[in-house]
């Protein structure tokens, strides 16, 4: 199929490590993440847009969980760091880290 290895990862590079592919794959893993955390906000229920849904760490953190980690990653790894965490949209996780902003 192919002339040689340098043809054969030049192929394999153009379909896996382009950016719009990598880009794809993170949101499709992201996707599922946030179905493994029940698809909407831990506090206010908040479940219209994925791209507000965010990952909050409640325990050791070893790596944050955005769309880079969630390509190039193995699912068990991030598995493993999304049970560390709760799902919070955007306001509710800025609510969290900073209560003393409240108006």
């Amino acid at each position: 199929m192919y002339c040689g290895r340098a043809c054969k990862n030049i192929a394999i590079n153009k379909r896996h490590q382009v950016y719009s592919v990598q880009k794809e794959r993170g949101f499709n893993v992201k996707l599922k993440l946030i179905e493994l955390k029940g698809s909407k906000c831990s506090v206010c229920n908040y479940n219209k847009n994925y791209a507000a849904l965010c990952f909050h760490h409640t325990k050791d953190k070893k790596f944050q969980i955005d769309m880079r980690k969630c390509s190039n990653t193995k699912w068990e790894s991030l598995v493993e760091e999304v049970n560390k965490c709760i799902l919070l949209c955007h306001n509710c996780h800025m609510e969290l880290h900073h209560p003393t902003y409240s108006i």
